[in-house]
């Protein structure tokens, strides 16, 4: 048995490209994004996979001056990207991460839940510990005790405090 092979109309090729390409922007659009704020009055923000789902990437921004230092301040934005656990229904995670910002150093434990309200809306939890360090010794200890977030689909953002939206340390 002799197969030939037959030579494909760049047409073709390209109309599959483009649908290849259309597919790949569908599913990205197909992704969820809710938006709302803390029980500090900070934005927050979740994100949903294309076909399932369940969510993918949080965003959080808060604040805490429970610090040993009694006239200390730190604000912070966490992104989660992926969760160690997740459902359609909840999700949770917990990490660390280093921030140096020249003239101090540390390490911030970070953990949140959540879990779906209604079919546009979730809630849940985050906390978080921060050690600071000044010239290698450690100079400061702050505690985020548990707040509360809630996130709609297709909600606005409301203007959230021009401080939240880096990280910052006053002590």
């Amino acid at each position: 048995m002799l197969h030939t092979l037959r030579r494909v109309p760049a047409i073709a090729l390209f109309t599959l490209a483009a649908l290849a390409v259309t597919l790949m922007f569908a599913a990205e659009a197909n992704a969820a994004t809710y938006t709302g704020d803390t029980s500090q009055g900070r934005a927050a923000k979740l994100r949903d996979s294309d076909a399932t789902g369940v969510p993918t990437k949080f965003a959080i921004s808060w604040q805490t001056k429970k610090c040993n230092r009694p006239t200390t301040t730190y604000t912070d934005r966490t992104v989660f990207n992926g969760f160690r656990t997740a459902t359609r229904q909840n999700f949770a995670s917990r990490g660390s991460y280093r921030f140096n910002d020249g003239q101090f150093s540390g390490r911030v434990r970070v953990r949140v839940s959540g879990q779906r309200k209604s079919q546009a809306a979730w809630r849940g939890g985050f906390r978080a510990r921060v050690r600071v360090f000044r010239n290698g010794n450690q100079y400061d200890r702050c505690r985020l005790r548990p707040i509360g977030w809630n996130v709609r689909r297709g909600a606005m953002l409301q203007d959230a405090p021009a401080s939240s939206a880096s990280r910052s340390y006053s002590g």
